[in-house]
C-alpha cells in the first residue's frame, strides 16, 4: 500500500470545537520558513505509531520526536505549496508524505488522523493516514443578542464539527441550553453549528454502521466554549474497533494553545 497520506482541504465556512487527545508539545518547534504576509501553521497530531518519528516540513526538521496528542503551534510558512512528512527515525518509509497549499494571509490547522497503516470498517482495505486542513472562518457577529431586562444578553460561538473517522457516517447529537441538533456527517465532511450558545456542550457521536467487534458508544467529554469565537470539534477513532472520540480546539488561538487543555476519555 502507498505510504502517501490522503490530503483533504476542509472549507472552513465556520469554526469547530473539540477535545484534544494529548497535550501541547513540550518540544520547541523550528520555524518552517519566512512568512512575510503572516501565514502560520498549527499542527495537531492524532496519529499513533510505534517508535520515534520526526515532523519535517519542506525538508526542514520542525520537531525531532512527535507523538500522538502533540500540538505544535505557530510554524511560520509562506503562502504557496509545501510538503509535510512524518519520518520514522529508524529510516523506514515516511508514515505521511504529502503536498499541501497554504493560502495567503491564512492561519491553517493541519490535523493528522488515522494510524501507521490506517484503517477502515473493512480491515482488508485499510485507509491511509489522512491530513485535514482547517482554515478559520470569516468573523461573524455572534457576541450579542438583544434581550429584555428579564432575559439578559447572550453570547454565542461557532462550532465546526469534522468527521475524521474513516469508518463511515457518524450520527451526532449536540445540545446546549435550549438548543439541540441531530446531524449525520459523512467521513471527511464537516457540519457547522452557529450561532451556538456559550454553554456546556453535551455531545454524542456513534457510527451509523459500526464494524464487528467495535466498542460500544462512549460518553464524550463535556466541553464549554469560553468566548464568542470559532471552535473546531474533531471526531476521530484511535483504532478500527474503538469508540468515537472528540477533540476540541479554538480555531484561531495563536499562542494561547496552552489554555486549551486536553482531556481523553
Amino acid at each position: 500500500m502507498s505510504n502517501r497520506a490522503a490530503f483533504l482541504l476542509v472549507p472552513a465556512l465556520l469554526s469547530l470545537s473539540f477535545h484534544l487527545l494529548g497535550q501541547e508539545s513540550t518540544s520547541q518547534p523550528n520555524d518552517g520558513g519566512e512568512s512575510p504576509s503572516g501565514e502560520t501553521i498549527r499542527l495537531v497530531n492524532l496519529l499513533s505509531f510505534r517508535g520515534e518519528s520526526r515532523l519535517v516540513l519542506d525538508s526542514q526538521i520542525i520537531v525531532r520526536n512527535i507523538v500522538s496528542g502533540d500540538i505544535i503551534p505557530d510554524i511560520k510558512m509562506g503562502a504557496g505549496s509545501h510538503h509535510i512528512q512524518i519520518e520514522p527515525l529508524s529510516g523506514a518509509s515516511p508514515i505521511v508524505s504529502q503536498n499541501f497549499t497554504l493560502p495567503a494571509h491564512a492561519n491553517v490547522t493541519l490535523v493528522l488522523t488515522g494510524g501507521p497503516t490506517g484503517f477502515s470498517s473493512d480491515k482488508s482495505k485499510p485507509n491511509p493516514p489522512t491530513v485535514f486542513a482547517l482554515v478559520p472562518p470569516k468573523k461573524l457577529e455572534v457576541s450579542k443578542t438583544t434581550g429584555s431586562p428579564s432575559q439578559p444578553q447572550k453570547s454565542f460561538c461557532q462550532l465546526l464539527i469534522l468527521n475524521s473517522d474513516p469508518r463511515g457516517v457518524l450520527q451526532v447529537n449536540a445540545k446546549a441550553e435550549d438548543q439541540s441538533k441531530t446531524l449525520q456527517i459523512a467521513s471527511g465532511k464537516t457540519e457547522l453549528l452557529e450561532p451556538w450558545p456559550i454553554a456546556p456542550l453535551d455531545l454524542s457521536a456513534v457510527l451509523e454502521k459500526p464494524p464487528e467487534g467495535a466498542e460500544g458508544p462512549a460518553e464524550l467529554n463535556l466541553f464549554t466554549p469560553s468566548k464568542p469565537t470559532a471552535y473546531y470539534c474533531i471526531l476521530y477513532a484511535p483504532s478500527a474497533t474503538s469508540s468515537v472520540r472528540a477533540f476540541y480546539l479554538q480555531a484561531d488561538s495563536g499562542r494561547d494553545l496552552g489554555q486549551e487543555r486536553i482531556d481523553e476519555r
